[in-house]
């Protein structure tokens, strides 16, 4: 069985720019979901992060759509749902919730929101990437023929109010994906200078430019109305 965004597959991340992701985003992730927990693995595909947070020490669960990339995370011994997280429904609530890559394709970031406040323990941990559509990149990529469209649409002000309206409180930020390097030549030497040249400089830290960011918030204002 074959799923395109799997670690084992050349064309998805397994390459030099798919590992690069993967290596920046559960540097990230390890720092703030601490065992014991459970994690809720939004969109997690075939498990690229929910096995290695099982490694861990963390219960992880999976929902995602792609049937095939459920079925793969369920042959490595994952807890996976085939299910669209907007009607996932579940009886307890997870002290880890984590969206790598997949906020950007919901049509309604306050429904997404209140999904996540519903199903996160007080006090819980809501980790996501954003494409930045404040950044140099995006920009540039509004002059694409064939660019990838999401629906998130939101600049980095507005999300930061989205962010505090449903409960939650940035606790740290990370910029990635400075290289210039497309999909189409993952696998190219010149990812590791463009990596090479990000740690260098420090342009993580540069997060209204950075192309990508990581963002992690607490669940801290639960006192306030549903």
């Amino acid at each position: 069985m074959k799923y395109l965004w799997d670690l084992t597959n050349k064309e998805g991340y397994g390459n030099r720019l798919g590992k690069y992701k993967t290596n920046i985003n559960i540097g990230f992730v390890k720092k703030y979901f601490i065992a014991p927990g459970s994690v809720l693995d939004i969109g997690g595909g075939s498990g690229r992060f929910s096995m290695m947070l099982k490694q861990f020490g963390l219960n992880t669960l999976i929902v995602d759509i792609n049937e095939g990339a459920v079925q793969i995370a369920q042959i490595h011994m994952l807890e996976a749902i085939k299910c669209d997280f907007i009607n996932f429904t579940s009886p307890k609530k997870f002290e880890y919730i984590l969206a790598i890559e997949s906020i950007t394709y919901f049509e309604s970031v306050d429904v997404f929101f209140q999904k996540v406040k519903d199903l996160i323990k007080p006090d819980g941990v809501f980790i996501f990437t954003i494409s930045n559509k404040n950044s140099w990149r995006t920009q540039l990529r509004e002059f694409r023929l064939n660019r990838t469209k999401y629906l998130f649409s939101h600049n980095l002000n507005e999300l930061y109010k989205i962010i505090e309206k449903y409960g939650f409180s940035i606790i740290a930020r990370k910029g990635y994906m400075w290289t210039l390097v497309s999909q189409k030549y993952a696998n190219c030497i010149f990812v590791n200078l463009f990596v090479w040249l990000e740690k260098m400089l420090r342009l993580d830290k540069f997060i209204r430019q950075s192309p990508w960011l990581l963002i992690a918030c607490r669940y801290d204002n639960y006192s306030q109305p549903r």
